[in-house]
């Protein structure tokens, strides 16, 4: 049927893969937080960070115009940040959150 070069044409030029690392304020890796992804309003995915602290994940990166994914974090101790960032298609970004301490 030629399905991987329909793929390569239609849907692997435009995914784009990332590292999310998640850091507390001193910069120490942040292990079990939870790692929420949506393009949109659409849910990706929804990841625990390793023992680095990172989770990976891919997604549409946006034909015509890019299309940011918004990264939300939340740690066991409630300690929450955002950010967006903007896949590449065929390209692997980094990105590091950094979450502070809670407000009592």
């Amino acid at each position: 049927f030629g399905l991987d070069s329909l793929l390569r044409r239609t849907v692997y030029d435009w995914v784009g893969t990332a590292t999310v690392t998640v850091e507390s304020s001193p910069g120490q890796a942040v292990v079990g937080a939870e790692v929420v992804v949506r393009l949109g309003g659409t849910f990706v995915t929804r990841k625990l960070t390793d023992s680095t602290g990172a989770v990976h994940f891919s997604g549409w990166a946006g034909r015509k115009a890019p299309v940011p994914h918004t990264v939300t974090v939340r740690t066991v101790k409630n300690e929450s940040a955002s950010q967006q960032i903007q896949l590449v298609g065929g390209a692997h970004k980094s990105a590091t959150l950094t979450v502070g301490t809670a407000v009592q």
